[in-house]
């Protein structure tokens, strides 16, 4: 099991304990800078923990009951902490995303509702080159 893997592991367990109170999900955007790829998720309590899933597949699994489906082949591309105000930001640069193809990303939440999960969004980098 990778490191990533193995800290996303506890960090579900961890998860499977809330307090039961039902609030709305976390929300993924996807926005673009020169040269760059801006993922932002918005979770409804503060403060949270959240992550950039992403996988070039759209396949979903429910790796545990009770918890939402993520995606099945995914990496972790980003992990950190997050308030309700701006909510958790993380800046890849485009070179370091496959262009042509789509991307399927996800992000998540961890706070004291539990782990929740916003819905797959996808995108493809353009490959042609920018004009110098």
């Amino acid at each position: 099991m990778t490191p990533a893997y193995s800290l996303l592991a506890v960090l579900l367990c961890a998860a499977t304990i809330h307090d039961g109170a039902r609030v709305p999900g976390p929300t993924l955007t996807i926005s673009y800078a020169p040269y760059q790829v801006i993922f932002t998720v918005n979770g409804p309590r503060e403060p949270f923990l959240g992550a950039i899933l992403g996988s070039l597949e759209p396949e979903m699994t429910q790796f545990l009951e009770g918890l939402p489906p993520l995606l099945s082949n995914f990496v972790v591309l980003d992990i950190g902490f997050g308030d309700g105000v701006a909510g958790y930001t993380a800046v890849f640069p485009e070179l370091m995303l496959p262009p042509g193809v789509f991307i399927y990303v996800q992000g998540i939440t961890i706070d004291g509702a539990g782990l929740n999960a916003t819905e797959v969004d996808k995108f493809v980098l353009d490959v042609t080159a920018p004009p110098r």
